[in-house]
């Protein structure tokens, strides 16, 4: 027998869950955007690093939002 209150529990928790996942979709599409956003800034040409700190970040950003999309995107109960 279920109370009458369970019905509430279960809609609070899916409410969290929502929230949880739409903030998952919001950060995994910035750090997306952001990663591409990296390369569009004009660096000075003659600095080898800075394209290799560049590559590394923009390619940490882009997994990193990969993988918030994905695992926002995917409904587990």
């Amino acid at each position: 027998m279920t109370s009458p209150t369970s019905h509430l529990v279960r809609r609070g928790r899916d409410a969290v869950s929502l929230f949880f996942r739409l903030c998952g979709a919001i950060l995994g599409t910035a750090m997306v955007f952001a990663a591409f956003a990296l390369w569009i800034v004009v660096a000075e040409p003659g600095v080898a690093d800075l394209m290799l700190v560049r590559f590394m970040l923009s390619l940490g950003l882009l997994i990193g939002g990969l993988c918030c999309l994905v695992g926002s995107l995917s409904r587990r109960r």
